[in-house]
């Protein structure tokens, strides 16, 4: 685990403890400069995307190269990436 910043110190967010919050580290790296809220509403698009995708489209991403996009959405929605 890591430590994440809630609002990022790029964005002006301190190292107060009410702006940290632990993040596994490929989660954290996906996150990047996104403020929590903003990071969660793109989580909650790729959950809507894999979703609608048909069931033949969702295993077409287990036959190539994942990205480290497509494996922190996995690992958020609780599907372990081979």
């Amino acid at each position: 685990l890591t430590w994440d910043h809630k609002v990022p110190r790029a964005k002006g967010g301190t190292d107060k403890p009410h702006n940290l919050v632990t993040a596994c580290f490929l989660c954290n790296q996906e996150k990047g400069m996104l403020r929590a809220d903003e990071f969660r509403a793109v989580i909650q698009m790729r959950r809507w995307k894999y979703q609608q995708a048909a069931p033949k489209e969702f295993a077409k991403l287990f036959k190539q190269e994942l990205t480290l996009e497509d494996h922190a959405f996995l690992y958020q929605i609780g599907v372990e990436a081979i």
